[in-house]
């Protein structure tokens, strides 16, 4: 059903909207490849499969969740802390999908919708809502690559997954973005028990990809705090230049 939900939801969206999306989406077989014909034509970045290894991963790195409303789903859902658009599945036995759903609903941020009455117009106003500035992959030569360590990648519990940056940064007045997305999942790598020790294993380089983790963590905080001073040390020379005339007239006066 979601095969057919979302595309429709989408065609009625305007494409400076549509631009910022991207869609993650488990389909079954036969769907996969008008599902991404359709996406492309829409110029809408997404990633369609029939099976996902992590779904948890996919959850936590979402800003919405589009789902049905079995037990496990909905616990992931919760352990992840997002909000949500739950279809319960009309013909789960005794409608257990439905109460699922509204059980949820009481401690969790979702809105609950009938598959056979879809609001698709309230669907498209609340995915405008997401009013994110375009976004490019991290190019080799971003700051944030170097506002400390020298990274070539930016790992996380997991490694190899997009990092996204704004494509302009032109509503920062420095030029930074101020939006950094990416599934390698730093938090995890990153978070300590109470005694101090991990509680994720990362996957697959060990306890050295955990150390590039934090360091890529430290070039997130100077990027962050000191903006995109280390680009700006190309003019470096003249900066110094402009100093040492001061210097010298300074001394003469």
């Amino acid at each position: 059903i979601f095969s057919q939900i979302i595309p429709k939801v989408l065609i009625g969206i305007k494409q400076e909207y549509l631009k910022n999306l991207m869609i993650v989406q488990q389909t079954r077989k036969e769907d996969k490849t008008i599902l991404e014909s359709t996406y492309n034509k829409l110029n809408v970045k997404c990633t369609v499969k029939e099976f996902f290894d992590d779904v948890q991963n996919e959850i936590y790195n979402s800003d919405i969740v589009i789902a049905r409303c079995g037990a496990s789903t909905l616990a992931e859902i919760e352990y992840c802390k997002k909000f949500s658009l739950l279809f319960p599945l009309p013909t789960a036995m005794d409608d257990h999908q439905l109460e699922n759903a509204k059980q949820f609903k009481k401690k969790n941020d979702c809105q609950i919708y009938n598959q056979n009455n879809i609001p698709y117009s309230k669907l498209r106003e609340l995915l405008k809502s997401l009013d994110l500035p375009a976004l490019i992959e991290v190019p080799e030569n971003h700051v944030i690559r170097r506002s400390f360590y020298l990274l070539d990648e930016l790992p996380g519990r997991y490694t190899g997954g997009s990092v996204w940056v704004e494509a302009t940064a032109k509503n920062s007045r420095d030029g930074v973005s101020s939006i950094i997305i990416g599934g390698n999942n730093w938090a995890a790598a990153w978070a300590k028990d109470n005694s101090n020790k991990p509680i994720f294993t990362v996957i697959p380089g060990g306890e050295k990809q955990r150390e590039f983790s934090y360091r890529f963590g430290i070039n997130l905080v100077m990027y962050s705090m000191t903006g995109n001073y280390k680009a700006d040390q190309v003019h470096i020379k003249s900066i110094l230049k402009r100093l040492s005339n001061k210097s010298s007239e300074k001394s003469e006066k």
